[in-house]
């Protein structure tokens, strides 16, 4: 892969480098950027040819670059993301560039390409991503030995105003809280009508161990054993269905009590698909309450913009 401009260097002329790519000597793979020959480029050499050919410094961003990083689940995007530290007007098909000051300080070469941190990579997809997904990159990398939290965290508390900076706050205080947070819609739905227990706040994809196994639990409150299971229900794989009753009766033996609540049900009527959910929550608070030979008010309902009706 050679670019324009290092042709010319080379002592190369302009109508040589035409002459060459019309012979198909040269095949031009995007703006500037040549390759020899026509070959099948790997994942790699699409990279370096979508740096390479972003003005400015410019390095890969985004999923991209969490997908070299090997910190995201995800497999398919549409476009190659890359930042650059100078403005690109022109539109590319296959890739987008997007503005970042000090990129030459917030990434690193590593062989010939230039790739953004993984913090900076995190800040970058901080907007795009849902928090339970954020926190799950945060813990990849952190497993995988790229990535230093406590430079996240100085990043978050010194850029408090950056794009996407409360889902990075949050994703990070259920890093360290050990909360992986949600990346499902329906979790996040089933969770505003759900009642909000003092000391004991609704903890989503908590891990919990049974002998030598972890599960998790979708929307679940630790001190009640009290665990909301949103969409449980749809087990078309045998094999599937077969592991969710193993989980459950491993769960239930160590003294939780697991709710499912059906998408479809949920969709057609919140309120009631939730109220079995709602009283055996206050109930058993309430027990505990008791227990306790009194105190504080115990619990108390969200108000999400008046949508949420009390009880």
């Amino acid at each position: 892969m050679v670019s324009t401009r290092e042709l010319l260097e080379l002592g190369y002329s302009s109508s040589a480098v035409s002459r060459y790519r019309v012979e198909g000597v040269l095949t031009q793979r995007r703006r500037g950027v040549w390759i020899f020959g026509n070959p099948v480029l790997s994942q790699l050499g699409e990279w370096h040819a979508a740096v390479r050919s972003a003005p400015g410094t410019a390095a890969l961003g985004g999923f991209d670059s969490a997908a070299y990083w090997k910190f995201t689940r995800r497999r398919r995007w549409r476009r190659i993301d890359v930042v650059s530290d100078r403005e690109c007007r022109r539109r590319f098909d296959d890739m987008r560039v997007a503005y970042m000051g000090n990129v030459a300080q917030r990434s690193v070469m590593v062989g010939r390409l230039r790739v953004l941190t993984p913090a900076w990579t995190l800040v970058m997809l901080a907007p795009r991503v849902p928090v339970g997904e954020l926190t799950a990159m945060i813990r990849q990398a952190v497993f995988l030995g790229v990535l230093n939290v406590d430079e996240l965290l100085s990043i978050a508390a010194e850029r408090s105003r950056l794009p996407g900076g409360s889902n990075l706050r949050a994703a990070l205080r259920a890093y360290i809280d050990g909360d992986e947070g949600s990346d499902s819609r329906l979790e996040d739905d089933v969770k505003l009508y759900l009642p909000e227990i003092d000391g004991d706040p609704i903890r989503q994809n908590l891990r919990v161990q049974v002998g030598d196994k972890h599960y998790r639990l979708d929307l679940a409150y630790e001190g009640l054993k009290i665990a909301v299971e949103p969409g449980a229900g749809h087990h078309d794989e045998k094999v599937e269905a077969r592991n969710n009753r193993v989980r459950r009766r491993a769960l239930e033996s160590i003294g939780w009590t697991l709710i499912d609540i059906r998408a479809a049900d949920f969709d057609a009527d919140p309120i009631r698909a939730t109220q079995p959910a709602r009283e055996l929550i206050l109930e058993r608070a309430s027990i505990l309450e008791t227990a306790r030979a009194g105190g504080a008010p115990i619990c108390n309902f969200r108000e999400q913009s008046g949508e949420i009706a009390d009880g």
